[in-house]
């Protein structure tokens, strides 16, 4: 990513890389995906590392125009939701949308109905299916106002 991006804009990474905080599934543990708390060596100043846990990492009213969520779990997700602020063209991007618990989708569909978004979902292949495990979606009017 880090390659990719033009100068000027940073790349701003949130999480505690002690793995997830609570169970996910039956296979996947409170600690699962765990890098021993060790945060990746980004040698890059535009890259900014921010651990801990969303509640304390993330200031409420934050604003980013891309944001991937990799959650995993409802709470977490609905965490980072409760902070961001959107502006239209902003982009927002699942990683477990269609996660058969489907604990990212629960926290969006509940702070897009209760937040006033108007928003227009991607598909990956340019096709409208929702079938895939990723799912994005770009404001045309966010929660700004």
């Amino acid at each position: 990513i880090l390659n990719r991006m033009p100068r000027g804009v940073s790349l701003h990474l949130y999480d505690t890389w002690e793995g997830l905080p609570s169970d996910w599934t039956k296979a996947r543990k409170e600690g699962s995906f765990s890098c021993g708390g060790v945060p990746p060596e980004l040698n890059d100043e535009r890259a900014q590392i921010h651990q801990g846990l969303f509640v304390d990492t993330l200031a409420p009213g934050s604003n980013f125009s891309f944001v991937h969520i990799d959650c995993d779990l409802y709470q977490s997700t609905k965490d980072v939701l409760s902070r961001l602020v959107f502006k239209e063209w902003d982009v927002v991007c699942f990683d477990e949308f269609f996660h058969p618990h489907g604990d990212e989708r629960r926290a969006w569909e509940e702070f897009s109905e209760s937040s006033d978004v108007d928003v227009c979902p991607v598909y990956a292949d340019g096709e409208r299916r929702m079938d895939a495990e990723a799912q994005a979606f770009v404001f045309r009017r966010g929660n700004d106002r």
